[in-house]
């Protein structure tokens, strides 16, 4: 039996991946971030395929995910819809789906099946739904999800009624934004590093970032007013003794690029992977650039895969970074970044491994470390953009839960500031029980007046 519908022509893979499983309904629901739906069938798929067909003007190509129990087979297909070699726009879902659904007709008419079909809307989308109770019990319902045509089928030759193929098929929703988001980083995250520390480190990730008190986790917002949806931007997780453990980049509000740190011969390293996210079907994978370094033996070069960066600094007398080296792991420069301090001022100046100038900006604290003021700066070290100043709320260990930033118009007496973005943070703090590191607010640098 060739059932449904989506000929399997080539089992490309099985599926062997065991991301951690948060925020479910029951143990045994299974998490899809990418495309970002849940299922309850059992947990884990027991296989998986590739499928590519077409129908009229439309191509139709992507994964599918199998599960198989005592009732029957569960089929999930995550496809793609291109046409004339474009990903079909939200106009054309309609059409396409009626593309696909020809294609299905023939396939069920092949397998001699009786059909019946009546509309079935998800997640705002009218898709329909196809019912067989002859030689074989089918429950098939096709509609758009994040831009993908999704088919969600359940079927049995002798074991299931449709009843129980019907409750299979039940089980299937859409992830909330929380539960796609923890499933993505899950799913993606670079394997870890060695995550102990030497044992004298002049500075840690936490007090460079000017944060007070054991910090666990450190969610970021934006929004461009108080009136619009609040927007995922950055998370950092941090060990006890206030470094790095992942940074995720976000974009368009779910996850973009991991950066997974850790240690490498006394030195900070990191390893990169970029999140692949099916948003209204026009963004495959990230669009940032990431820098991971060398992935396997190159020709002649020695490549060290424990990590993908390696982050080399120097500090000055008062443990502040004055040069930062990032370098491949076949040795080669990527970037150097330097940094020169004036009582409350910081310059920033990014080259590239032959000195050729990369990006710059200035930055004016206050007493505490936090930014006031900011600017680009041009490869003669002079602004070249329009400077950013900064208005905070602090919570009780004196770490910003909410930044409001204004561009500067006008000069003199009629120099403004317009809102452009606010930013807010959820922070959480490790326990202090049985902790080792000191305070991290007292090593903070301080400024002079």
């Amino acid at each position: 039996m060739r059932i449904l519908l989506l000929p399997l022509v080539a089992l490309l893979f099985a599926i062997g991946f065991a991301p951690e499983l948060r925020s479910q309904t029951s143990p045994t629901e299974f998490h899809e971030g990418t495309t970002g739906y849940a299922i309850d069938v059992g947990g884990l798929p027991s296989g998986g395929g590739y499928v590519s067909f077409a129908s009229g003007a439309y191509e139709f190509s992507g994964n599918v995910l199998d599960w198989e129990d005592s009732v029957g087979r569960v089929r999930i297909a995550s496809l793609f819809v291109l046409n004339g070699g474009r990903l079909v726009r939200t106009t054309q879902l309609r059409q396409s789906h009626s593309a696909f659904l020809t294609y299905a007709r023939k396939q069920m008419a092949n397998e001699k099946l009786t059909v019946t079909e009546s509309p079935y809307v998800f997640a705002g989308f009218q898709g329909v739904e196809m019912r067989s109770s002859g030689h074989v019990s089918l429950v098939e319902r096709s509609f758009f999800l994040n831009g993908q045509l999704v088919v969600v089928s359940a079927f049995s030759e002798e074991r299931g009624t449709l009843a129980e193929l019907t409750d299979r098929v039940n089980t299937f929703r859409a992830l909330t934004k929380t539960e796609r988001i923890i499933s993505l980083i899950d799913l993606y995250s670079p394997p870890p590093l060695p995550r102990t520390a030497p044992a004298t480190f002049a500075s840690t990730d936490a007090i460079e970032h000017r944060m007070k008190g054991p910090i666990a986790v450190v969610r970021e917002f934006k929004q461009k007013t108080q009136n619009d949806e609040q927007e995922f931007s950055v998370e950092y997780r941090y060990d006890r003794s206030g470094f790095l453990l992942i940074e995720v980049a976000f974009s368009g509000g779910l996850p973009e690029v991991i950066t997974s740190w850790g240690w490498v011969n006394g030195s900070r390293a990191n390893r990169q992977a970029s999140v692949p996210v099916h948003v209204e079907g026009f963004r495959m994978t990230s669009g940032r650039p990431i820098v991971s370094g060398a992935q396997g033996p190159i020709d002649g070069e020695e490549v060290d895969l424990r990590y993908g960066v390696m982050v080399k600094t120097k500090f000055d007398e008062l443990g502040r970074p004055i040069e930062r080296k990032n370098i491949s792991n076949i040795g080669d420069t990527i970037s150097v970044i330097k940094f020169s301090y004036l009582e409350n001022r910081i310059d920033r100046v990014e080259t590239d491994a032959s000195g050729g100038f990369m990006n710059s900006f200035r930055q004016i604290f206050d007493d505490n470390g936090n930014v006031l003021q900011e600017v680009v700066l041009s490869d003669k070290g002079v602004p070249a953009t329009t400077p950013r100043r900064f208005e905070y709320k602090f919570d009780e260990r004196g770490n910003w839960v909410e930044r409001k930033v204004f561009e500067e118009t006008g000069r003199g007496r009629a120099r403004k500031g317009r809102l452009i973005e606010i930013n807010t943070r959820e922070i959480q703090y490790h326990s202090e029980q049985n902790r080792t590191v000191a305070s991290q607010a007292s090593r903070l640098p301080k400024f002079s007046g």
